[in-house]
């Protein structure tokens, strides 16, 4: 149902601002100005190489702290002759 001027004072000065910003809307849409995408942010993810790198850095630090505690544990046995080194 469309609304006259005669049904209420100023309704058609608020029906012109609001066809007004509808056209601003549309002229901004069509600029490339458009509202980001809805739906969950990109994510960024790394690399399979990146991944590969980090897990064999991962393994060489466990192989290297093994070592690190292993080998004077081997020497205080040795020295203790609980063990014997070969």
């Amino acid at each position: 149902m469309k609304h006259t001027e005669s049904d209420q004072p100023g309704l058609s000065d608020l029906l012109r601002e609001n066809e007004d910003l509808k056209r601003q809307l549309r002229e901004l849409r069509t600029d490339g100005h458009t509202a980001p995408p809805a739906g969950p942010p990109q994510v960024w993810r790394p690399p399979a190489t990146t991944v590969l790198a980090i897990f064999l850095m991962a393994v060489a630090l466990v192989v290297v702290a093994f070592f690190a505690g292993y080998l004077p544990l081997r020497k205080r046995q040795a020295r203790q002759g609980i063990i014997d080194v070969r």
